[in-house]
């Protein structure tokens, strides 16, 4: 599991609070001091067969259709989800973001 605060520039590895098994979720944690500027944050996962867990961008690339703000891959959808904290400590959805 990794974690991005930056919108997806760097990502560290977050701190895993079970095992993980197959097919199921796995708790995480990773320490982040705001700083009271705004960040984006974000997680994703590498499974088993070292498949990350890809961005919306990446699937609208693999189907070969134009991305935009509000593109859902289709079918599942198990792109990353980013959260946007605003200066004022408000947390909002980031989905266009990453």
């Amino acid at each position: 599991m990794e974690v991005t605060t930056d919108g997806g520039k760097t990502w560290n590895l977050a701190d895993l609070k079970n095992t993980p098994t197959p097919m199921a979720d796995v708790r995480y944690g990773y320490m982040f001091n705001w700083d009271g500027e705004a960040h984006l944050i974000a997680s994703r996962t590498t499974d088993s067969t070292g498949a990350v867990q890809p961005t919306r961008q990446q699937v609208a690339a693999f189907y070969k259709v134009p991305y935009t703000a509000t593109y859902s891959a289709t079918g599942l959808n198990n792109t990353i989800m980013a959260w946007q904290i605003g200066k004022d400590g408000s947390v909002t959805n980031g989905y266009a973001s990453i």
